[in-house]
């Protein structure tokens, strides 16, 4: 507990869901097909960011998206060469939930 003025506060504690990915294929589409541990399978499209252009650019060849996305250690990422990180639980978010995985 915290003192505050006028009384105390107190610090609540939410708790944070960190999914990891079990695995990630990148398609020249600009699609990326993700399975995470939880088994939930999905597709995320990024072309709208890479659309925005900038340091983006180089992912609009398709052959390249694909070529170059990592999947960072323990599945706690996706990562390209241009600095386009993205964490399971923001992918998991924007991920259209394929139908036949078991939700959570």
């Amino acid at each position: 507990r915290a003192a505050g003025v006028g009384g105390s506060l107190r610090a609540e504690c939410v708790p944070v869901r960190v999914l990891g990915m079990f695995s990630a294929v990148a398609h020249p589409g600009h699609t990326v097909v993700i399975v995470w541990v939880d088994r939930v399978a999905g597709v995320v499209d990024v072309l709208p960011v890479i659309d925005r252009g900038g340091g983006f650019t180089p992912l609009r060849d398709g052959d390249y998206f694909a070529a170059t996305m990592v999947v960072l250690p323990d599945g706690a990422g996706l990562t390209w060469p241009e600095e386009i990180d993205y964490s399971p639980d923001f992918l998991r978010r924007e991920a259209a939930i394929w139908p036949e995985s078991p939700r959570s």
